[in-house]
């Protein structure tokens, strides 16, 4: 009897890590995913799609850029790069995780119910960082900067070719459309685990 409660428990200890693991590697694939889907279908401007093609290496730079201008682009550039990686390595861990995994998740009750909490916390992280960006967007574009460019490179006068190419607005506007994506998906894990547990109810009856 023992031993069969120490098995059980066990399992429900392996059920419980394996979904936490999970639902954090869907969370921050939604996240890179939003980031990567918005910079693709997003339409730039002549000059904004050069540099844009250049930070994903589809192209070069033949703006009149100053040195110090390309340096930030570079440092941009290998901040793409490592997103692209980080995108590329959770979608293979994912796609290992649920192969591996799927029959368990299928039918385990607690994976779904924790999909569920996570895009019920998702939705609600996501619209109140949409409203708040309206207001502390600066201070939240200047500690992104700072934790990301800590070389403190990525100040240029208001005049400079590439904060006219770029100026603050264009950044705001690309963040909310970030967050619509990240609160779309937030939406999408909770519709899932209800369509399936109407489906699974449905069968039952």
């Amino acid at each position: 009897m023992d031993i069969s409660k120490t098995l059980i428990d066990r399992q429900r200890i392996a059920t419980i890590t394996l979904t936490v693991s999970l639902t954090l590697l869907l969370a921050f694939f939604l996240v890179l995913a939003s980031v990567k889907a918005t910079i693709f279908f997003s339409s730039y401007l002549p000059e904004q799609q050069e540099v844009v093609d250049y930070l994903l290496q589809k192209g070069e730079l033949s703006g009149a850029y100053t040195d110090a201008e390309r340096a930030h682009l570079d440092d941009v550039q290998k901040l793409f790069q490592k997103g692209n990686a980080l995108f590329l390595m959770i979608l293979g861990i994912g796609l290992i995780f649920i192969s591996l995994n799927h029959a368990r998740f299928r039918e385990s009750t607690l994976f779904w119910t924790v999909v569920l909490s996570n895009g019920i916390a998702i939705v609600l992280l996501s619209l109140f960082a949409l409203g708040a960006v309206r207001f502390f967007f600066t201070e939240a574009f200047t500690q992104f900067h700072e934790f990301f460019f800590p070389q403190g490179n990525w100040q240029f006068p208001a005049d400079s070719l590439l904060i006219q190419t770029f100026p603050l607005e264009f950044f705001l506007r690309m963040s909310i459309k970030i967050g619509l994506g990240i609160l779309a998906g937030g939406i999408l894990f909770i519709l899932i685990p209800l369509y399936l547990r109407h489906g699974h109810q449905s069968r039952n009856t």
